[in-house]
């Protein structure tokens, strides 16, 4: 956690929050009979999902995070943080 400069609260929280949020997931799937628009039916979830989406597209997406990881891994982003 520490290389990848990680979080514990992040993991913490999943640890806590997962399970219930799993459960919760495919119990809506189950009532929605697989339906994942049923996520985005109410206003406000639609809207949390808008502002989730927008902020992982203007972090650069999954691309941006791969990228960062392979810096990390490598020791190079440790080079540049140096500077």
């Amino acid at each position: 956690m520490r290389k990848l400069d990680f979080p514990a609260a992040a993991l913490i929280l999943g640890m806590v929050l997962g399970d219930g949020l799993e459960r919760a997931l495919r119990q809506s799937l189950m009532m929605s009979q697989g339906d994942i628009t049923i996520l985005a039916a109410r206003p406000i979830s639609g809207t949390l999902l808008f502002f989730r989406r927008r902020d992982f597209v203007s972090a650069g997406g999954p691309q941006s995070a791969l990228l960062e990881e392979s810096k990390l891994l490598s020791g190079k982003a440790e080079d540049d943080r140096c500077r």
